[in-house]
């Protein structure tokens, strides 16, 4: 966790030195600080999932914001009849977001970093909750509409949870390694 909180101090302290275009006043969309909802499709570790975001408006001169999302992620195993079944679990993200600047007033490049909560079913763990880290890197492209008060996103990064599923054949891992996200904000 340490760590964590090592790279995501160094990541907000290079977002505040950076030149780049400042997401008020250069003509950018004013709606782009605002507090959004948004609905992404994930891949985390492998595991398939569907997701809802909630961001709060940007402070720190309209760099930094806070970010809650809820997933519901399937982890995809071997059943007791030998054939493959998906069995769900819960992977709740709380982190930062730093990004207060844009490509063309038209793409917001950012770094989000925080901690993750597993809440695992008992047909795979005895560990109701598992908790550990992710941190990631986003893109987030807005629409050419009047108001500007929607977007869509890619982010990529890595998160560690160290769960396993012991009730399981082999122990898998789950919630762990690569995850990607897509979807869309809509800025309020």
């Amino acid at each position: 966790m340490k760590k964590l909180l090592i790279i995501l101090g160094m990541c907000l302290g290079l977002n505040n030195l950076s030149k780049a275009q400042l997401i008020e006043g250069n003509g950018a969309p004013t709606k782009a600080n605002h507090f959004a909802i948004g609905y992404n499709i994930n891949d985390f570790g492998h595991d398939f999932g569907l997701g809802l975001n909630f961001t709060s408006p940007y402070f720190a001169k309209k760099r930094v914001a806070v970010k809650v999302s809820e997933n519901f992620q399937w982890l995809n195993h071997i059943g007791t009849d030998g054939k493959y079944i998906w069995t769900g679990y819960h992977n709740i993200r709380v982190g930062m977001v730093s990004g207060g600047f844009m490509i063309n007033h038209a793409i917001r490049l950012y770094g989000e970093g925080g901690v993750a909560f597993l809440i695992s079913p008992s047909e795979l763990t005895a560990t109701a909750v598992y908790s550990g880290g992710y941190g990631l890197f986003g893109f987030e492209f807005f629409a050419s509409t009047p108001k500007n008060n929607f977007s869509y996103f890619i982010e990529l990064g890595g998160i560690g949870t160290g769960a396993t599923a012991e009730k399981l054949p082999g122990s898998p891992m789950y919630s762990n390694g690569f995850m990607s996200s897509v979807g869309f904000r809509i800025y309020l």
